[in-house]
């Protein structure tokens, strides 16, 4: 039986750089996750998401800024993104 390595307890605390580490686990975890839901639910989230992109899209064209990537309603494709 192989053995586990066990963190010292300064690397199992949640605070510092283990904190970020965790922060940035979970918003990834969040990010890919919803594709693995219902079809229904994940297809619902997609819209409201790319709704969202949009949304800051327009704003940007609207103050004169470049438009950030996939937040062009003009060029983006929903289906392929």
């Amino acid at each position: 039986m192989k053995a586990i390595a066990v963190l010292p307890e300064a690397e199992r605390q949640l605070e510092g750089k283990n904190k970020a580490y965790l922060l940035k686990a979970l918003v990834h975890a969040a990010d890919i996750g919803n594709p693995t839901r219902p079809f229904e639910i994940a297809k619902k989230w997609g819209i409201n998401i790319v709704k969202e992109f949009f949304h800051q899209g327009d704003r940007e064209k609207a103050l004169g800024l470049e438009i950030s990537f996939g937040c062009d309603r003009i060029i983006s494709n929903f289906a392929k993104s």
